[in-house]
């Protein structure tokens, strides 16, 4: 699980043709597990390629200079991919609470979400 900001993404196919979108995340925090560096790439199905649009419901948008906390899980070619869809992305509002909300609507505090990682093995 890492804390970070949206540095980049990209679109584009995969080996089996399919329109996925690449996402590059600059790591400001690790809280649990091990980050591969300064920086990891995500990957998810869908995106807008030329006229092409591939849409997946329940994926999460990234946009650049979002400020993101992700549960993550290894993918193929060192790119992780996010945790149950759009459900492993939150993303920090920058108010005075710090609150960080989900696609499906839930807001919890950084605060709180970094005390509730922790404590899990």
């Amino acid at each position: 699980m890492v804390r970070g900001v949206v540095n980049s993404k990209t679109v584009k196919r995969d080996a089996g043709k399919r329109i996925v979108t690449e996402v590059k995340i600059g790591i400001s925090e690790t809280w649990k597990g091990k980050a591969p560096g300064k920086s990891l790439t995500l990957v998810h199905p869908g995106g807008i390629l030329g006229e092409e649009i591939m849409v997946t419901s329940a994926q999460a948008n990234y946009q650049i200079d979002e400020e993101v906390i992700l549960f993550l899980v290894p993918g193929d070619s060192r790119r992780f991919v996010t945790v149950g869809a759009g459900n492993g992305k939150f993303h920090v509002n920058q108010d005075a609470r710090e609150m960080a909300g989900s696609l499906s609507g839930a807001a919890i505090s950084v605060a709180e979400l970094k005390s509730i990682v922790s404590k899990k093995p």
